[in-house]
């Protein structure tokens, strides 16, 4: 499996709540294989206003790569 971060577009990270990255592992599309879903935000200077948030979502294939879907990117 490849790792998580490899998945994250430059510029942002995985949100993290409570000391833990927002993400969860399953079977999403029901095809048997292990699917990543992430909550990212994009990387600021320190500002006041809030980062932009995307949800991203990984669906794992047979060769243990990933295809993306993200919205808000």
């Amino acid at each position: 499996m490849k790792d998580i971060n490899t998945l994250i577009p430059f510029g942002w990270r995985v949100l993290i709540q409570d000391d833990e990255p927002v993400t969860t592992e399953g079977d999403l599309n029901k095809d048997g294989i292990t699917d990543i879903a992430m909550i990212i935000e994009q990387l600021q200077p320190n500002t006041e206003e809030a980062p932009e948030r995307s949800l991203l979502i990984a669906f794992g294939t047979n060769d243990s790569y990933y295809f993306k879907i993200m919205n808000g990117i």
